[in-house]
């Protein structure tokens, strides 16, 4: 349990580093359409990663509450 949850750990660092890489060279090569904002502007950043993460956050959430609705012995039956 503990070497899968270390490895998904690892994964999601690489990718969050390898995001804010690509994010960096994207905006240093998007300079001359950003306006009103530095192409490094930690507000933007950061309000952009807490749009994804509320997303993400309620795209399993949702579907989490329905299954919690839905009587186990009942849908056991229907199968």
């Amino acid at each position: 349990m503990w070497a899968g949850s270390w490895s998904r750990r690892c994964w999601a660092k690489r990718n969050a580093l390898g995001g804010r890489l690509l994010a960096i060279a994207a905006s240093r090569s998007l300079q001359s359409r950003l306006f009103g904002i530095q192409p490094l502007d930690l507000y933007s950043y950061a309000g952009a990663a807490l749009l994804l993460g509320a997303v993400a956050v309620m795209a399993c959430a949702i579907p989490a509450r329905r299954a919690t609705l839905v009587d186990p012995v009942k849908s056991l039956r229907t199968q």
